[in-house]
């Protein structure tokens, strides 16, 4: 019900999710976009430091899931999720070492 009210992301923030989507290896848009609105959602909620904009606040954390920094901690749903999503992957296309 909250995601009919909420702002759709701009053009250039959905391109830039979706080249660091295809270059990251574990992480798929839906999960970027979901940073993407904790950090916004962060932004908003906790303050944050002088002349910073909300857009870079987001992708920061948006970055920082990708390298697993920091943020990895806060977003530990969504790194669990597609850890998850991978081992599936690699059980369903027999690449599974043990």
């Amino acid at each position: 019900m909250a995601s009919r009210f909420r702002k759709a992301l701009s053009a250039s923030t959905l391109k830039t999710l979706k080249e660091k989507a295809k270059k990251s290896k574990l992480f798929n848009l839906t999960d970027l976009k979901a940073s993407f609105r904790k950090g916004q959602g962060a932004f908003l909620s906790s303050g944050s430091r002088p002349k910073i904009p909300m857009q870079a606040w987001a992708m920061a954390r948006v970055n920082k899931l990708i390298k697993l920094g920091r943020s990895a901690t806060f977003d530990k749903e969504i790194v669990k999720r597609a850890t998850k999503r991978k081992r599936k992957k690699k059980w369903l296309y027999g690449k599974r070492k043990s």
